[in-house]
């Protein structure tokens, strides 16, 4: 719930469906409280109290989150099977998708926050925000480490990433789909550091925000708006470089999509109505 990593659980768990079999699914997420609480303990360094309190609020938002959230995510796997196998998505259908999809994560951080804020409510004293800050500084550090590999390593692994994604939800590419992906990649390859670049104006936004020791509402309301509307607070530029990697995102996704053969739509289709009753099964 503090540098993004708790929030990007709630996504791994929407994408799922592309990362492991139908059965993994349901073994994800039943972990999903105890790594959320993991993450959450590294960087706020609890003592048992705080620990046990952590441990609750985890719980019950992923009680949240599979009673509100999961049949929402079946709702969109299934309209799009349907889509894909009908060989009906136009650039009309894939915006829409696009734009469902922003929706479902403004309202998976907007319903993590009163969690989120219970928790943070009670570590805002001094020596809890300075240790809060030096973990969030040595991770974005290590981050950076990255940038120091040359480009070519880092965009052959971040291609290498992307078509495993791909191929684990629409089995086997083709090479003019893996073309696709490239040209994708090379066209994004500087975007990593202007990300970090504005990953550390909201660190020190959150963490100067944290320092006025707000109460549980002030904090629930300010930390969506800090993942969802951080030009609001920090570097205003940085909303067009965001709508920019959407609408990139959704190019990627159109123009693989639309070349999919017979077979990798049923395949393509078939992964996600499993998924969307693995989702059902677990919010049921």
């Amino acid at each position: 719930m503090l540098n993004g990593k708790p929030q990007r659980l709630v996504l791994v768990l929407v994408t799922a469906a592309f990362l492991t079999a139908c059965s993994g699914f349901g073994l994800l997420y039943r972990f999903a409280d105890t790594y959320i609480t993991s993450e959450i303990e590294e960087y706020l360094e609890p003592n048992d109290a705080e620990a046990a309190f952590i441990a609750l609020k985890t719980e019950e938002f992923v009680d949240w989150h599979s009673q509100e959230m999961l049949p929402l995510y079946a709702d969109l796997l299934n309209e799009y099977a349907d889509i894909i196998v009908s060989q009906s998505l136009n650039r009309p259908a894939a915006t829409r998708g696009a734009e469902t999809a922003r929706d479902l994560l403004g309202k998976i951080f907007r319903g993590a926050a009163p969690y989120a804020a219970a928790v943070l409510a009670r570590h805002t004293a001094k020596d809890k925000v300075d240790a809060l800050e030096k973990r969030l500084a040595e991770r974005l550090a290590k981050r950076r480490e990255g940038l120091e590999r040359p480009l070519e390593d880092r965009l052959a692994d971040r291609l290498e990433g992307i078509i495993d994604n791909f191929e684990r939800f629409t089995g086997p590419l083709k090479d003019d789909q893996i073309a696709i992906i490239e040209r994708y990649v090379e066209a994004s390859g500087g975007d990593y550091a202007r990300w970090l670049d504005n990953r550390e104006h909201r660190q020190k936004a959150f963490i100067d925000f944290l320092r006025t020791a707000p109460d549980e509402a002030q904090l629930a309301e300010f930390i969506p708006r800090i993942l969802l509307r951080a030009d609001e607070i920090v570097d205003p530029d940085y909303r067009a470089v965001t709508e920019r990697r959407w609408a990139a995102i959704e190019a990627l996704l159109f123009d693989v999509l639309t070349s999919l053969n017979a077979k990798q739509r049923n395949y393509f289709a078939g992964t996600l109505r499993g998924y969307a009753q693995d989702m059902r099964d677990i919010s049921s």
